[in-house]
């Protein structure tokens, strides 16, 4: 009865935070961005008819009818929730074969995969979007074969496309996450007991250790579907899929976005909920019969012993002596060199043409009278990546951006960096084993909601008043 008390309890927070983003576009859309008590009044608004079952409707921008919401987007949402489950459950199954043979190979071979894995881990979604378009593409120019259909158009449904871009990098990410998983277990005292007593290799795998590394591939699983729901987003406006994500740009409005969110939010949740409970929790100090650690203050921990630091001895030797054993590694080495040399042109390029960028409406054969293209111009020649619909170019407007994007970039992977350490320190150290418990399963419930349609949300207003 209590965990079924704290689970419903988790899950009306999940809702609650839902609600509260909802609310943030309308906010936004107001312009007084500073004054936070319109914003609870548009939240205690919105409240209000939210638990009102007749004020859940869908209206388009701009239209003046109205639909019963859940009715209009049962059917999208049924629509992406079968892509985003065909393509989970391809990813892990390709992942789990993966491992399984990939773990009979040499361990240079396997290193040289790693290797492998973690540079296809760069590349995002939409480059392999790209190429797997260009390689339909080309195989039925070339022998009049279509593989499946590139995007969606009214009753014809893309399934295929959508469903192995977005299975690629779950893949990617699970399978190097098993391969570390089974090379951590076979490492232990228990894996050379069963050698001992004459099993196989492969006995061992699928007997005890597929089964010892199943929990943290469960807890690890959490994190890749939340990153597929994010690329969700973006793959359904590539592949124009019209599923939920075409129907929450269409309304957008706060009612859209709350139930949108919470149809996301509920199978997923209840799905990881009942693995939880069916899964074995990891081991804790209580199980043991250990005595448990006092809170730890981190804080007044370091104030007490900054004193003793010798600042201005050590700050001067951290950077250098960090950034020499760094660049011993090739791969860090290229990196930086490869992030220096982008901004660096980036702002040479700004300097000097004064972010000029280049603009062609019509390109003429060399009799001067044939049009050979109008915007967008294709790749080629005079425009090497093309251009946009207004006839600019796309490479001099990538010059342009790359460097406010890799700035960005870096300044939001170190936030990230800096305010997950210490939160993670504080979480750590300073709340009790059952504040943990609560907290992580609060936390969890962010898993369940795609971060890229999120930032979409609260973005969208705040661009239009720019």
């Amino acid at each position: 009865m209590k965990v079924v008390i704290k689970v419903t309890l988790f899950y009306l927070l999940g809702i609650i935070g839902i609600l509260c983003i909802s609310v943030f576009p309308q906010f936004f859309a107001k312009g007084d961005i500073t004054n936070i008590i319109l914003y609870f009044h548009d939240l205690w608004k919105f409240l209000g008819n939210f638990i009102q079952p007749g004020s859940w409707t869908y209206q388009i921008e701009g239209s003046i009818g109205e639909f019963p919401i859940l009715k209009t987007l049962w059917v999208p949402f049924t629509y992406s929730m079968s892509i985003l489950f065909s393509a989970i459950c391809t990813a892990f199954a390709i992942a789990f074969i993966l491992a399984f043979f990939v773990n009979s190979l040499p361990k240079q071979v396997v290193q040289g995969i790693k290797q492998f894995l973690e540079f296809l881990e760069t590349i995002p979604d939409l480059v392999f979007v790209v190429l797997l378009q260009m390689l339909v593409i080309y195989i039925y120019n070339k022998t009049g074969v279509s593989l499946f259909t590139l995007g969606s158009y009214m009753d014809d449904r893309a399934y295929a496309g959508p469903i192995i871009t977005l299975s690629i990098l779950p893949m990617i990410f699970l399978f190097k996450i098993l391969l570390f998983l089974i090379e951590e277990e076979f490492s232990k005292d228990y894996v050379r007991f069963l050698k001992s007593k004459g099993l196989s290799k492969t006995v061992i795998l699928i007997r005890h250790v597929f089964r010892n590394i199943l929990p943290s591939a469960f807890h690890q699983s959490k994190l890749i579907i939340w990153a597929t729901l994010s690329s969700q987003f973006i793959i359904e406006r590539i592949f124009n899929v019209n599923g939920l994500t075409f129907y929450i740009i269409e309304s957008f409005s706060p009612m859209t976005i709350a139930v949108s969110l919470i149809l996301l939010f509920t199978p997923f949740f209840i799905t990881f909920q009942l693995i939880d409970l069916w899964v074995d929790e990891s081991t804790t100090f209580e199980s043991h019969g250990l005595a448990k650690i006092p809170s730890f203050q981190p804080i007044s921990c370091v104030m007490k012993h900054i004193k003793i630091i010798h600042w201005k001895k050590l700050l001067p030797r951290i950077p250098i002596a960090s950034l020499r054993r760094q660049l011993k590694n090739y791969k860090f080495a290229i990196g930086c060199l490869f992030f220096i040399l982008t901004i660096g042109g980036s702002i040479g390029y700004s300097i000097i043409t004064d972010n000029h960028v280049d603009q062609a409406n019509i390109f003429y054969e060399e009799d001067g009278t044939t049009i050979k293209s109008t915007p967008p111009h294709p790749p080629g020649h005079p425009f090497l990546l093309g251009s946009d619909k207004e006839g600019f170019d796309l490479l001099d407007q990538l010059i342009i951006g790359a460097k406010y994007t890799l700035v960005f970039g870096f300044l939001i992977a170190f936030l990230r960096v800096a305010i997950g350490l210490c939160g993670g320190i504080l979480f750590a150290f300073s709340i009790s084993k059952r504040k943990q418990s609560g907290l992580s399963k609060i936390v969890d419930s962010i898993h369940f909601l795609p971060l890229t349609l999120i930032a979409y949300i609260l973005l969208k207003p705040i661009l239009q008043l720019g």
